[in-house]
């Protein structure tokens, strides 16, 4: 990375005007997904479109990589299995 920090801002304005990326559809397809799971108050998680949205105050506030349950609960499974005597 260079030594100028870029901000998200410009991120985002790089992808709709250089890459050609429709910013405020994604930010209605965004919208919909989190409207369809329902009201929020405080903060919650919301899995949609194979993403977990974290929606604050009726805000999506930001965006995570889709939570893998299975490779979890395998995860799980081995560590209480090391942790049982023999």
């Amino acid at each position: 990375m260079g030594r100028i920090k870029v901000s998200d801002r410009a991120v985002i304005a790089y992808l709709e005007v250089a890459v050609g990326v429709d910013v405020e559809g994604l930010r209605r397809r965004i919208s919909r997904a989190a409207d369809a799971a329902g009201d929020y108050e405080g903060e919650v998680r919301v899995l949609a479109c194979g993403v977990g949205l974290l929606v604050r105050d009726g805000h999506v506030v930001t965006v995570e990589a889709r939570c893998d349950t299975a490779r979890r609960r395998k995860r799980a499974g081995r560590a209480a299995a090391k942790a049982a005597p023999a």
